[in-house]
Order: structure tokens, then C-alpha cells, then sequence
């Protein structure tokens, strides 16, 4: 039995070598020359019957994960392609939605808001007050008055007293997040959607209005 290499030949005398060749042929020759020669094509199925039982099983694992290799390697440039083809998508619809934003604009500015929580120091002993800040686009701010600390940490406790644990935790984390979100945010802004900008400029809010007390029996 021969393996013929190009112009050379292994021949079953030197047997030594041939259980190395199909290991070490990929590091000999690397990835480059002829891919006939480098992918071992040249060795039919039907020549299995003058092959050893080792060197059949070495040719089939390697054919089994240049099999692997290739599949892979398609996959890998199909998802590049497919990563080209959305990030053109992408442009597409960004210059679509520019566009939209801009004939929405009108709506934005009625319905959007946001609420900030600022503080100050007053007085002698340096008290810290704070307040909560409506703000709209195109519109002024408007100022919600949450009193000290410990007058705005009781309301809110009497407020959502199931949360209590959070607001004495960290009653400034919990204030932003219940004005940002949820019920009180909608309270706000079913106030404020409806009003003109004349009616809006007039309107004041407070904490009790945002904030409403339920009424004990």
C-alpha cells in the first residue's frame, strides 16, 4: 500500500511515518498550498480497504472536523453578511424615525414630562428642604413643595405606609422612583395634559395634591 503526496511517496515499509502523516500534515503545511493536497481529498472511501483500522478512524476524525470547521467558518460569513445587511437596516430606519420624531414633536410636548427631586438649606441651623421639580418642554417648571425631612418622610409614610421600610431606608431613592413611575406619575399627568399653557403657567401643585392622604373614618 502507497500514499501519494504530490510527487512523493510513503510506502507501508515506513510505517512509522505514515501513523504521523494525516496527524502532522496540517503543521507541515499550515493552511495554505493546494487544497486538494491539504484537505486529504484525494483518499477515496472506497480505498479504506488497504488502510489500517488506525489510520481509517484518524481519516475519518479528520474529515469529520474539517466538516465542522467548514460549516463553521460558512456560518461565521453568513452572520457577517446578515450583521452588514441589519446595520444598513438600522440607518434605514433611524432616518425613518428621525423623521417621525419630528411630525410627533407636537404630541412629545403635550404629553412628555419629568420630575426631579432638588434641596436647599435654610435658615440659621442650615434646615434641608425639598422639592420636587415638574419639568415640560417649552413650558416652566413647576415646583412641588415636600417640606423638611422628617415632614416629607411622614407624609410619604402616611402616603404608602406599606412601604415604610423603604422610605426610612432611602426615602430620596424611593421619592424619585414613585414620581418617575406608576400611579403618582399618572396622577401628574393627568393634571397637567389637559391644561392650555395659559391655564398650565396658573396651576399649582402640592404635595397634597400629588401626594393625597386617605381619609380615616
Amino acid at each position: 500500500m502507497t500514499y501519494i503526496y504530490g510527487e512523493y511517496m510513503l510506502n507501508q515499509a515506513v510505517c512509522t511515518c505514515n501513523i504521523y502523516a494525516i496527524r502532522v500534515y496540517y503543521v507541515i503545511m499550515g493552511w495554505g498550498g493546494n487544497r486538494k493536497r491539504r484537505e486529504i481529498e484525494w483518499i477515496r472511501n472506497s480505498q479504506y480497504e488497504g488502510l489500517s483500522k488506525n489510520d481509517i478512524e484518524l481519516l475519518k476524525k479528520f474529515r469529520s472536523k474539517l466538516r465542522y470547521r467548514n460549516q463553521n467558518s460558512d456560518t461565521i460569513q453568513k452572520l457577517k453578511d446578515e450583521i452588514v445587511s441589519r446595520r444598513e437596516k438600522i440607518g434605514e430606519y433611524d432616518e425613518q424615525l428621525t423623521y417621525l420624531f419630528h411630525e410627533l414633536q407636537p404630541l412629545i410636548n403635550k404629553y412628555y414630562f419629568s420630575v426631579s427631586l432638588t434641596s436647599f438649606k435654610k435658615g440659621p441651623n442650615q434646615i434641608e428642604y425639598f422639592n420636587l421639580i415638574v419639568n415640560r418642554p417649552g413650558r416652566i417648571s413647576k415646583s412641588i413643595g415636600m417640606g423638611n425631612r422628617d415632614t416629607c418622610i411622614n407624609h410619604l409614610k402616611m402616603y404608602d405606609p406599606k412601604n415604610e421600610d423603604k422610605i426610612n431606608k432611602d426615602f430620596r431613592t424611593y421619592l424619585k422612583v414613585l414620581v418617575n413611575y406608576g400611579e403618582v406619575y399618572d396622577r401628574i399627568g393627568k393634571l397637567i395634559t389637559p391644561l392650555t399653557p395659559q391655564k398650565y403657567s396658573k396651576f399649582k401643585l402640592s404635595r397634597d395634591i400629588v401626594f393625597p392622604l386617605k381619609k380615616t373614618k
